[in-house]
């Protein structure tokens, strides 16, 4: 499925007409040096909207475990993103 999008017209696209797991799935099978070109192409604004959107970001570890929680410890160290989790 990836292979048939084009990396850089969904660049271009509106981030709000693509979902988070659409996004995560292209991504992540873009090499590196991929990556990193269709980030140069990103407007400022379609740039600041992907920042944004948190279930693009998440990693396993910040994702709400299962069940009905009260009480969510997050034991981690720097860099980990406890603060951002946090706050989504």
């Amino acid at each position: 499925m990836t292979a048939e999008i084009d990396p850089l017209a969904l660049a271009r696209a509106d981030p709000a007409t693509i979902s988070d797991s659409l996004l995560r799935e292209v991504w992540k099978a873009l090499p590196p040096e991929e990556q990193t070109r269709v980030l140069t192409t990103l407007s400022d604004p379609v740039a600041r909207a992907l920042e944004q959107r948190w279930p693009m970001w998440v990693h396993h570890g910040q994702a709400v475990p299962p069940g009905d929680w009260r009480v969510w410890l997050i034991r981690a160290g720097r860099g980990f993103g406890k603060t951002r989790t946090g706050s989504e």
